[in-house]
């Protein structure tokens, strides 16, 4: 049976740059604002500081994401540049791929045509939370198995307001078998105002994470992320671990900077190395 994984979006290719260029960093003890939200990435260089890439979202004046760019700081280029489209309840990325918004704009649906084998396939994700607001099932459908139940089911386990757990399971009847696992870690005494969603799987939604809704986010900051794949046979088949720190806030409580270390933290928008994070505020 053909093995249903995560989506890993091509654009991740901007992660193997290595050399740099000088820009300036973050907002370190500097106040930033009362309504203020992440816009952009900055992979730089932990020793020099130095930009390596960046990874923006742009924002009207209301608040709503307009557009999403890949910048090479190397090279000075721009390697995509998406401009966001919203009709009623979709937010479009391109004609191949858009965003289902419930009531409170959180995602309820994501859909995206792929070609495999010189023929269509659609992918199609639908996201359940609970009663709080958080996310607690992800369920993965395929075009190619036209059944009308998933085929991969992510559930997520959160405990004092932090996600702690991913699991994500092949559910077709007659068949359970594990696909990927995550164990986060978080430390108890480091708190952000507003930063990004953690979701280990979540690669459908990687280079949209500023511009999209999944619920309530974890309280703590992320510490450690152990991530487990599995192959065919339910098999381990990877094991990734990803360590967080040095983490450095704005005056007023934002996060602007921290430090990734460990492996590649896979469909998080997080290289190793510094992470600059700038902010849009109202």
């Amino acid at each position: 049976m053909r093995k249903f994984v995560i989506i890993f979006f091509s654009a991740f290719f901007f992660f193997s740059c290595t050399k740099e260029t000088s820009i300036e960093g973050g907002n370190k003890g500097q106040a930033l604002g009362a309504d203020c939200k992440p816009k952009q990435i900055i992979a730089a260089d932990s020793a020099t500081g130095s930009a390596i890439l960046s990874i923006l979202t742009r924002f009207d004046a209301a608040g709503r994401a307009s557009s999403v760019e890949i910048y090479d700081s190397i090279n000075n280029t721009s390697q995509f540049d998406q401009t966001l489209q919203y009709a009623g309840d979709t937010l479009r990325v391109s004609a191949d791929e858009y965003f289902l918004l419930d009531a409170g704009k959180r995602v309820k649906e994501y859909s995206l045509v792929q070609d495999v084998n010189n023929a269509p396939e659609t992918i199609r994700y639908k996201y359940t939370y609970d009663a709080s607001g958080y996310l607690v099932k992800k369920e993965l459908f395929s075009s190619s198995i036209p059944l009308p139940i998933p085929l991969i089911q992510f559930t997520y386990t959160w405990a004092g307001q932090n996600m702690v757990a991913v699991d994500g399971s092949v559910v077709i009847p007659g068949l359970t078998q594990k696909v990927f696992t995550a164990a986060l870690e978080y430390d108890a005494n480091a708190v952000a105002k507003n930063f990004l969603p953690i979701f280990p799987d979540a690669a459908e939604a990687s280079l949209l994470i500023m511009s999209v809704d999944l619920g309530k986010k974890s309280r703590n900051l992320v510490k450690r992320i152990s991530i487990t794949t599995y192959n065919n046979l339910g098999v381990v088949d990877e094991i990734l671990t990803t360590n967080f720190g040095n983490y450095v806030f704005s005056s007023d409580g934002y996060l602007v900077e921290w430090i990734v270390n460990g492996d590649e933290p896979g469909s998080l928008p997080f290289p190793k190395g510094k992470n600059i994070f700038k902010y849009f505020c109202k």
